[in-house]
């Protein structure tokens, strides 16, 4: 999607910030970070990064109780099961306020003869390009495994743009119909 495209649907959508200032197109500055495939190793970690995710950017744009509900039952076992059935895992490593840490992940899978991708990133990382590149190591996972498109399981929080006034962590959209979701 170009960047015009983008913000014209942003602009169409009348998407506001929770504060009401409107939504528009932005990134904050870049953070240095390296991806790698994940391992059984890493599901305490990815979950942690998981849980920041939905409560620092999802709790921006959804209700309490939406958020509540999709952090619980966020443990080591979902992700070490998921891997087990083959779901391939990307996370990007890097720093936050001088510690190491699990940035965010994308995962590839195939349910149904359908190859599936998500992509998760801490508010602390959010736009600064983790989300893209981790989402292009799980889109080379799907066309390795043959796929000819990806099903993205996203929410309304995966439009890429920014609230004027926010801080980084919290550069997403809000939008009166807080239930709502959508997949590209």
């Amino acid at each position: 999607m170009t960047l015009k495209l983008l913000e014209a649907l942003v602009e169409n959508l009348g998407l506001t910030c929770r504060s009401g200032s409107p939504a528009r197109i932005g990134t904050m500055k870049a953070m240095e970070f390296d991806i790698r495939r994940a391992n059984a190793s890493d599901a305490n970690d990815i979950a942690a990064a998981h849980l920041d995710s939905i409560s620092s950017i999802g709790a921006l744009f959804y209700p309490a109780e939406t958020v509540n509900d999709w952090g619980a039952g966020l443990t080591r076992d979902l992700y070490v099961k998921a891997m087990e059935r083959g779901e391939v895992f990307y996370i990007a490593v890097g720093a936050i306020d001088g510690k190491p840490v699990v940035l965010g992940f994308a995962s590839h899978r195939v349910e149904a003869q359908q190859h599936q991708a998500a992509v998760y990133v801490r508010g602390k990382a959010a736009r600064r390009g983790i989300g893209s590149a981790l989402f292009r190591a799980a889109e080379a996972a799907a066309i390795s495994a043959g796929a000819s498109s990806i099903h993205i399981d996203a929410s309304l929080t995966a439009l890429f743009v920014e609230c004027p006034g926010a801080s980084a962590s919290a550069s997403q959209l809000s939008q009166n119909s807080a239930k709502t979701s959508s997949s590209e």
